[in-house]
């Protein structure tokens, strides 16, 4: 993910900004529902005001902030909520479509089609 930001306007020189993405990822096991906090931090030199940031969650809701940091640690920024990509399915499965002709006709066929889940949601 790219992050872009405004440069900081502080009192002192701005020696490094760091950028602070966490989530709650939810999930089950076993029928039971989990939670896990997901934290990842990167960290920039002052004079710099963008960063890819790796390792990521595919589809995942983050909550985003960047702080600057000059002799002292500063502030966070307010959160924002940003959402990675979902990832390419690892195999794509072909669907199946069972075709069976209806009345002993060749003009004429009826198509099932079964949605799989395999390959993510559809959107």
């Amino acid at each position: 993910m790219s992050v872009r930001w405004m440069p900081a306007q502080p009192n002192a020189l701005i020696t490094k900004y760091e950028i602070l993405l966490t989530a709650h990822k939810k999930y089950a096991v076993g029928g039971h529902p989990r939670s896990e906090q997901l934290e990842t931090k990167k960290r920039v030199d002052g004079n710099t005001v963008s960063a890819r940031v790796t390792g990521l969650v595919p589809n995942t809701e983050y909550l985003l902030q960047v702080g600057a940091t000059s002799s002292v640690r500063g502030r966070l920024s307010s959160p924002l909520v940003v959402t990675t990509k979902p990832a390419a399915p690892a195999k794509v499965y072909q669907p199946v479509m069972p075709v069976h002709s209806v009345a002993g006709t060749q003009s004429f066929a009826a198509l099932l089609y079964q949605a799989s889940t395999r390959n993510g949601p559809i959107r």
